[in-house]
């Protein structure tokens, strides 16, 4: 499986993604990992991915899973998508937008650098407006 799942303390899980990924590897990987440890802070490692095989009809799938757990992931949930790459970057924000457009309470948004990614995870003053 592409993705590697890392548990970073109480409430951090980071998504490595290697290679090319499908929704439904995403949505599986969503589903164990929040059934089990359902942490407030979320890296998706896109960064060696390709999102090309992720067509913008299957978001919704991904979304779904996301919606199943935002209720346990606690307020003030965020999800960070580090991404390289124009394509892998216009997809992660539809991917962020969609999000947003069905008011789930997790803020989404696209980085493309790791640090910059997890430094605004726990800056909570930083919010969308």
């Amino acid at each position: 499986m592409p993705i590697q799942t890392l548990v970073e303390g109480e409430d951090l899980v980071v998504f490595r993604v290697d290679g090319g990924v499908t929704a439904e590897q995403a949505v599986d990987a969503i589903r164990y990992h929040y059934a089990r440890i359902p942490t407030k802070f979320c890296v998706w490692d896109l960064i060696e991915a390709s999102l090309s095989e992720i067509s913008h009809d299957s978001f919704q799938m991904i979304i779904s899973a996301v919606a199943e757990f935002a209720d346990a992931r606690g307020p003030g949930a965020r999800t960070a998508l580090v991404v390289d790459g124009e394509m892998n970057a216009i997809l992660a924000k539809a991917l962020a937008a969609q999000v947003q457009a069905d008011k789930l309470s997790i803020e989404t948004r696209v980085f493309r650098d790791r640090q910059t990614a997890r430094d605004w995870l726990r800056n909570q003053s930083d919010t969308l407006h």
